[in-house]
């Protein structure tokens, strides 16, 4: 497993990167993809969108086993308390193969 987890905040819960030592190990939120990406107009909802209609991910917003197994997501169930009731949501991490796979695919969607 991987060690000295930092998490780094950017203002929202939804927010998250998970960083571990070395670059080839991060884990990404699609929000920080949507950044790292950096197309205008492209945030965390048009990507979805987008690897929705590939088939990447489902209609229950996870990653379909395929690609969690060739490593380019984690599918994730987060707990967040909303207005004092629990609610869990599933939640896809993109890995550094998969934020290279993601960009791939934007460029041959391009062309």
């Amino acid at each position: 497993m991987y060690t000295d987890v930092r998490l780094l905040s950017y203002g929202y819960a939804s927010d998250t990167e998970i960083v571990f030592n070395k670059e080839k190990n991060s884990i990404f939120s699609m929000t920080i993809v949507a950044r790292k990406i950096n197309i205008k107009g492209f945030g965390r909802t048009k990507i979805y969108a987008f690897l929705k209609d590939l088939g990447h991910i489902d209609e229950r917003n996870l990653a379909l086993a395929k690609y969690v197994g060739e490593g380019y997501y984690i599918n994730q169930l987060t707990n967040k308390n909303c207005g004092g009731k629990l609610k869990s949501f599933n939640q896809v991490l993109v890995t550094m193969k998969g934020l290279e796979h993601i960009k791939r695919l934007l460029k041959q969607d391009v062309k």
